[in-house]
């Protein structure tokens, strides 16, 4: 199996972009699991790709 990862954790925009407010406007990478798993929060500004526009999760069964 070849692992999958991000190379990179974006920069969030600057200001906030639309509805995310400042506090929002990060994105957090924890290790779950003891590192087998993870989750990347983020905020949406606008829809995009199919996403409402908000605060999500991304792991390894996908973006809620």
């Amino acid at each position: 199996m070849t692992p999958t990862y991000i190379g990179l954790i974006p920069t969030p925009p600057t200001p906030a972009d639309g509805s995310c407010s400042e506090s929002d406007n990060t994105y957090s990478y924890k290790q779950l699991s003891g590192g087998v798993s993870y989750q990347l929060s983020f905020c949406l500004g606008a829809q995009a790709g199919g996403y409402s526009p908000g605060n999500h999760t991304l792991s390894p069964t996908g973006i809620q």
